[in-house]
């Protein structure tokens, strides 16, 4: 029961003001609540700080890198980055409110 999920804020008045991370937060209550899934997962492609910023603030790891697969909009090639979040880590970070606002290094490790 794992799902794979995406978020596009396509209105550019509203980037930086945490709407993805309201519209994921929303989703991952969705995902695991009613459809009763068991992980999410996401990818970030190239640099995407703001996708990488919220997939960090709501717990997310980083579970591997796919180097050099897409042709990069400004020429050589690009990344993709595989987030997942289990509906454990979910559950334990809703109850104690510690979502992963810290280093960048803590994206990255194994569930």
């Amino acid at each position: 029961k794992v799902v794979k999920s995406n978020v596009c804020v396509g209105d550019k008045s509203m980037w930086g003001k945490d709407v993805g991370v309201e519209v994921r937060a929303a989703m991952l209550e969705f995902i695991f609540g009613p459809l009763a899934m068991e992980k999410v997962c996401g990818e970030v492609y190239g640099r995407n700080l703001p996708s990488f910023y919220t997939y960090k603030v709501l717990g997310f790891r980083l579970e591997g890198v796919l180097k050099n697969q897409l042709d990069g909009i400004a020429g050589g090639r690009i990344a993709i980055y595989h987030f997942g979040l289990s509906k454990e880590k979910w559950e334990q970070n809703r109850k104690t409110g510690s979502f992963n606002a810290g280093r960048s290094e803590d994206l990255v490790g194994n569930e």
